[in-house]
């Protein structure tokens, strides 16, 4: 096992040290979040009027006596607050006002402390429960340590204040909180998820199922249902607090007070808020999210496609009372309800970023998928394991291109195209090199883990198959 725990650990290293040579600023969608929380840290207050000069990312509350607010759900400001807060007196100060946000490597330590190598933490910590609880084989811990640290949306934002990635570690925390029967965490971790991203609405239901497969007896269940209620009261409690305070209720968001210029299906006659249109069914856009060029999975996650393909196939192979199967069913039945979502945004592009960056959150939880199911689907089917391998290597080398260069890839041009003139058409070969160093470092860990792997074999150590 120690022999696991180190070849994870290194990965989770070379996740961090990547993301740091890759420096992102990633535009006005992270200044609205520091806007909120330069504003809790100097005006006491949640509304942003001083600092809409940061970019368009606002909503505004109506009348003579209407504030200024972000646009973006406040989680990710109150769980990186008391971080911002010691770290201000070193980087604020007098160096922040009205026009200019907080500095790059404020952001960036900031986002580090609070978002990166947390993910980095939780991502160990659930790999080794993983391997432990379900005993996966090496090569199965290997593919779900490279989907889950290099191989999806999610990671790419590591590096930026988006928010994606770090409710992708809310909900990392609250899985591994759920196998371990500690329902308050589970709840509390959940509830922060909702609490940074709105459409964890949509997900939330479906992960209180996890409480109840753990738990066999229904007064273990009515109880670990009271736990996980009671974990939520704190994020509960801030939600209800800063709607409330902001808009007047606590059923109230800032879409609701959405910056116009973000409005772009007010003109149709099926509309919510002017941000949501789901008349007639957007099937193109669909199309896009799957198999577009732009921001389908496809092109940016094949591997996910792949696996949700073989989960239909597995779903009814697998017995009836497989933690497997439900975790399958619970982040299928998520991604269908986030892709549904996304398919009637009036934005489904997400503006300027890489991939389809309103499902990524998501996309963790089919690593653990993946991994879960890895075994069954190497004995079921060698090419499909190779495929699941080719299909990984690409979202992987498109982290790295994307890092090499700039997560703000435009909605109107081919993801791989952009990639493409980025690197030809660049000033200075700094995107080369980059891409050149993060492709040979994650080269030379994954030859020493298959390495690893194939010394293990012949081991009797734990972990191994």
């Amino acid at each position: 096992m120690k022999k696991i725990d180190h070849l994870i650990a290194l990965w989770c290293t070379l996740f961090v040290l990547l993301t740091l040579l890759s420096p992102e600023s990633g535009g006005q969608n992270p200044n609205s979040r520091f806007a909120l929380l330069e504003s809790m840290s100097t005006e006491h207050s949640f509304h942003i009027d001083r600092f809409t000069h940061w970019g368009d990312d606002w909503a505004r509350t109506p009348g003579p006596a209407g504030h200024y607010y972000s646009n973006k759900a406040p989680g990710a400001a109150f769980w990186a607050f008391p971080i911002y807060k010691i770290l201000h007196p070193l980087f604020g100060s007098s160096k922040i006002d009205e026009t200019h946000p907080p500095s790059f490597a404020y952001k960036q330590l900031v986002t580090l402390l609070t978002q990166t190598i947390p993910y980095a933490l939780i991502s160990f910590f659930l790999l080794r429960a993983l391997v432990l609880n379900f005993s996966l084989s090496l090569s199965a811990t290997l593919w779900g340590t490279v989907a889950l640290l290099f191989g999806n949306t999610a990671v790419i934002f590591a590096g930026t204040f988006f928010g994606h990635t770090l409710t992708a570690f809310f909900l990392l925390t609250a899985l591994l909180f759920s196998f371990q029967k500690k329902f308050i965490a589970f709840g509390f971790f959940l509830g922060f998820a909702l609490l940074s991203e709105y459409t964890m609405a949509l997900v939330v239901p479906l992960f209180l199922l996890l409480p109840l497969f753990v738990e066999t007896e229904k007064q273990q269940r009515l109880l670990a249902l009271l736990k996980c209620a009671l974990g939520g009261v704190i994020p509960g409690a801030l939600w209800c607090w800063y709607h409330t305070l902001c808009f007047g209720y606590p059923w109230l968001t800032a879409g609701s007070f959405q910056n116009p210029i973000f409005l772009d299906v007010k003109h149709l006659d099926h509309n919510i808020a002017g941000l949501f249109s789901w008349w007639p069914i957007p099937w193109d856009i669909g199309a896009e999210l799957l198999i577009g060029g732009r921001r389908g999975l496809l092109f940016t996650n094949p591997w996910i496609l792949l696996l949700m393909v073989i989960s239909l196939v597995l779903f009814i192979k697998l017995k009836r009372n497989n933690r497997h199967l439900l975790l399958m069913v619970i982040t299928f039945g998520s991604t269908l309800l986030l892709l549904l979502m996304n398919m009637s945004f009036g934005g489904w592009h997400a503006g300027a970023s890489a991939g389809p960056r309103y499902l990524c959150a998501l996309f963790p939880l089919w690593a653990i998928v993946g991994a879960l199911l890895y075994d069954k689907i190497v004995l079921f089917s060698t090419p499909l394991k190779i495929s699941l391998w080719i299909t990984l290597s690409v979202a992987v080398i498109v982290r790295g291109a994307i890092l090499a260069t700039t997560v703000l890839a435009p909605h109107e041009e081919w993801l791989w195209s952009w990639l493409y003139h980025n690197f030809t058409l660049a000033k200075s070969s700094t995107p080369l090199v980059r891409f050149c160093l993060y492709l040979s470092l994650f080269t030379a860990l994954f030859l020493y883990s298959k390495r690893s792997e194939k010394s293990g074999r012949h081991s009797s150590f734990q972990g191994f198959k």
